[in-house]
């Protein structure tokens, strides 16, 4: 299993400006050959590919498909907050909890709540089923808040791309996306498990031909809400100060107009559509407080149509990439 840690969690030992650097290229397009990432990076291709080796066996990055969880059957996830008894430690229960292919993403928070989950599954039953199975029974959970998404309506994991994005086109997700044709899914699929697989082992695994692959391979990244990046913490990059805020639209406004202010807003992350205490769930990624703070005086508090504002500041966040197999 595979978490995706920050640099100071790893250690910094081998760690340069090169490999940051490599990081940064690789979450923008994970499966960048390694003679461009050459030439940007002035390395020799072979150092390149053995640098972006060591990144990915020490989990500090993990190349994977990025993609709207509804395309690939998973059209039920909630995010799930915690509160834990006092005799348990956060993190322990965060690392338990990654163990099930259910869970993609925990945070460990300050707050009213210990922690952040989120759930996928197919339909709403099994989403019970599961919070029910991993969360609710647990003996050191205390109370349990579940915000069930209508809809992902966003997300951006390259972090650089969360800092600036005046002039640039944000597309936001549509709620009932069609479901990927079996091919793709096994496509991404096997994407999943390697995100550099070149098209000739893909087409073998597939049984089709090289040349279909790639056609299939150009569709998908042609979609607004599918692409393969490097996975990474925020913390590797600077990005050291990562807040949910959870919103009450007001009386009135308009929902899609105030989820596409948010999407286009600077260093908005994340935005879903739910049901529960929050109308909409937004992930904040900043440099250090400072940053935050701003946002919260300078962004959202010119946004109109927010009723309620509340927040959870993250202090560690886990990732683990999502099972893509059909029926996984």
């Amino acid at each position: 299993m595979l978490y995706i840690l920050p640099l100071d969690t790893c250690g910094m030992d081998g760690i340069d400006e090169t490999d940051l650097r490599l990081i940064r290229l690789l979450q923008i397009n994970g499966r960048t050959p390694f003679s461009q990432l050459a030439q940007q990076t002035g390395l020799p291709e072979r150092q390149v590919a053995r640098k972006v080796a060591q990144l990915a066996g020490d989990g500090v990055i993990q190349i994977a498909p990025v993609c709207n969880p509804s395309v690939l059957g998973l059209r039920s996830v909630a995010m799930v907050a915690i509160r834990l008894n006092g005799d348990s430690d956060a993190g322990a229960f965060a690392v338990e909890l990654l163990a099930r292919d259910c869970i993609d993403y925990v945070a460990v928070t300050l707050g009213n709540f210990d922690l952040l989950v989120e759930v996928l599954a197919g339909d709403d039953t099994s989403l019970r089923r599961l919070i029910q199975e991993h969360i609710r029974s647990r003996p050191e959970v205390e109370a349990v808040e579940v915000h069930p998404y209508i809809g992902l309506s966003y997300q951006q994991p390259v972090w650089d791309e969360t800092q600036d994005k005046i002039g640039a086109g944000v597309g936001v997700y549509q709620v009932e996306d069609k479901e990927l044709d079996p091919i793709d899914r096994r496509l991404v699929a096997l994407l999943g498990a390697d995100g550099r697989a070149t098209f000739q082992g893909l087409a073998a695994e597939l049984g089709v031909s090289e040349s279909y692959v790639r056609k299939r391979f150009a569709a998908l990244t042609a979609r607004q809400d599918f692409g393969v990046h490097a996975l990474t913490n925020p913390r590797s990059l600077g990005f050291r100060t990562t807040c949910w805020v959870f919103l009450k639209i007001a009386q009135g406004a308009s929902t899609d107009g105030l989820i596409r202010a948010l999407a286009r807003m600077e260093r908005v992350a994340y935005v879903a559509l739910c049901t529960g205490t929050a109308d909409l769930l937004v992930e904040v990624v900043c440099r250090n407080k400072d940053e935050l703070r701003d946002w919260f005086s300078e962004r959202l508090g010119q946004v109109e149509g927010v009723h309620q504002i509340r927040s959870l500041l993250c202090t560690d966040i886990y990732y683990r990439s999502v099972n893509y197999a059909p029926g996984g």
